[in-house]
C-alpha cells in the first residue's frame, strides 16, 4: 500500500525542473539571483563547476554572481528522481575582456 502511494502504478515521479531568475544574461554589477522548485519538500542544488563530477552545494537563499559563471542547478527530493538540470550562463562584459574572451 505504501509503495503504490509512493509510486502509483509503479512509476517513479520526477522532481520539477528549478527555475532560476534571473535566467542568465550581461551584467555589469554583481546580480543576487533566486533559485525555486514546483515540487513540495524538494532541495535545491547548484554549482559553477564544469566537468561531469561537479561538487553540488544546497541551495539556502539568494546567490551573489559577481565573475562571469555558467550556473547548473538540479531539484532533488526523496522518492522522486531527480529533475533534469537547468544552466543559466552570467557574463561580466569588462570581466571577460580583461580576461581575453
Amino acid at each position: 500500500v505504501l509503495k503504490e502511494r509512493m509510486r502509483p502504478g509503479g512509476a517513479w515521479s520526477t522532481a520539477a525542473s528549478p527555475e532560476i531568475a534571473p535566467a542568465g544574461g550581461s551584467f555589469a554589477q554583481p546580480v543576487e539571483v533566486r533559485l525555486s522548485c514546483a515540487t513540495d519538500g524538494a532541495t535545491i542544488v547548484h554549482t559553477t563547476d564544469a566537468g561531469e563530477f561537479p561538487r553540488w552545494q544546497l541551495y539556502s537563499g539568494p546567490l551573489t554572481i559577481s565573475t562571469s559563471a555558467d550556473l547548473r542547478v538540479r531539484c532533488a527530493r526523496l522518492g522522486y528522481q531527480d529533475s533534469a538540470e537547468r544552466r543559466a550562463a552570467f557574463r561580466n562584459p569588462s570581466q571577460d575582456a580583461r580576461a581575453g574572451f
